[in-house]
């Protein structure tokens, strides 16, 4: 029988030994199925992983919207997480090849710093608005 330790410090069961019931994967994308003998009360509430994320601002969105439509005005339609990340890649310099891999951290990072500048630029052509 193995045991693990609940080491997020958010969860409800922080820092309970849990039993292991299943593993998939290794190393950095390994996931580890556990069996808690308690149920809990508490809602489990994740820490805010894209606080640091400009997507998360509306400026930011409406400005990659702008770019990426070739236009000033908004477009009608919202676009999908799967358009706004290629959008930020591509910022960053992806080629989005038929058949290429798909975009990296460096050339996510890269985008995001892009999307950073159009955002303090929309920001500013916006603000008497």
């Amino acid at each position: 029988m193995k045991l693990v330790t609940m080491e997020y410090p958010w969860h409800p069961l922080h820092g309970q030994q849990l039993q292991v019931v299943r593993r998939k994967g290794r190393g950095a994308t390994e996931v580890i199925h556990v069996e808690a003998t308690q149920p809990s009360k508490r809602r489990i509430v994740p820490p805010k992983l894209f606080s640091f994320c400009p997507v998360a601002d509306s400026f930011s969105l409406n400005g990659a919207r702008c770019i990426a439509a070739y236009t000033t005005t908004l477009p009608a339609r919202l676009p999908t997480l799967t358009q706004v990340v290629l959008w930020i890649a591509k910022l960053g310099g992806y080629l989005a090849r038929k058949h290429g891999r798909p975009p990296g951290p460096t050339v996510m990072w890269r985008g995001f710093l892009a999307l950073h500048e159009i955002t303090a630029m929309y920001r500013i052509f916006r603000q008497n608005e």
